[in-house]
């Protein structure tokens, strides 16, 4: 059932996000169907490849699609290998999308694969610390919350450490690795990472607050949509150089928080 909700809602959290910062900007904005709308549309185009890619080019969509439902199919849940599993299938999509870049032969996408290897390694380790905090305690912990939200932002390549709406060469990260995706591969990519911020979410939701039900797992990701809205609406995207250290900044909360268990047990 988790599966099913992450692949048919999942979407809407894009739309969500798209609305509210809409709202704060006066706007009317875009439909909030309309990330299914963007998918349909591109579902039905033909996919153009370039003379200098490979097979490796083509099989990345369906495998980074394959891997966030694989993952979604896993979530919520508190037990440790699951939660491992989750996130080494998050860990094999990125590393396929990665990949994909390089194999366009493109420095363009080569710069914006090396920034997507360093930024994950960063955040890999605040998520890291918050789940060895997070398995070992009964209550949530304010300092791995905000950890975990830093560790959202920067692996569903949100503001302030990418924004998705920018097409600015010296700013790209996320974006610059699909743009030579099209058609149906394009929306299997773009799916795919509406589902992994789904995963994001769910991973959050375990983490912080063990035994949800369907229902208020729902009610958590469409929080978690309306706070990501009101931090695009209200921060700008960090330079290059601060995110490092923003995604340093959750590494050390978590390790806090570790620090601070410990000594009190």
């Amino acid at each position: 059932m988790s599966l099913v909700l992450a692949a048919l809602l999942s979407p809407l959290l894009l739309g969500i996000i798209t609305r509210v910062k809409a709202w704060f900007a006066g706007r009317r904005g875009a439909p909030l169907l309309q990330p299914y709308h963007d998918l349909l549309r591109l579902v039905q185009k033909g996919a153009v490849y370039s003379h200098t890619t490979t097979w490796v080019f083509k099989l990345a969509p369906s495998v980074c699609l394959a891997c966030s439902l694989g993952a979604a199919a896993l979530l919520p849940s508190r037990a440790l290998p699951t939660l491992l599993l989750a996130c080494s299938l998050l860990a094999l999509q990125r590393f396929w999308m990665v990949l994909a870049a390089l194999d366009t032969g493109s420095s363009f996408e080569g710069m914006g694969a090396s920034r997507e290897v360093h930024f994950s390694a960063l955040a890999e380790l605040g998520l890291l610390f918050s789940l060895a905090v997070s398995l070992s305690q009964q209550q949530p912990s304010l300092l791995v919350g905000l950890a975990l939200f830093i560790v959202v932002l920067a692996e569903s390549a949100r503001v302030p450490v990418d924004d998705p709406n920018t097409h600015l060469e010296l700013t790209m990260v996320h974006e610059v690795m699909i743009l030579d995706h099209s058609g149906p591969d394009l929306a299997y990519m773009t799916w795919a990472a509406a589902i992994k911020l789904w995963v994001l979410g769910a991973l959050a939701a375990s983490l912080l607050s063990p035994g949800l039900s369907l229902l208020e797992l729902m009610g958590v990701q469409i929080g978690l949509a309306l706070a990501i809205g009101v931090v695009e609406s209200s921060v700008a995207r960090l330079r290059l150089l601060r995110i490092s250290e923003l995604l340093a900044t959750a590494s050390a909360l978590a390790a806090l928080a570790l620090l601070l268990q410990t000594r009190g047990s």
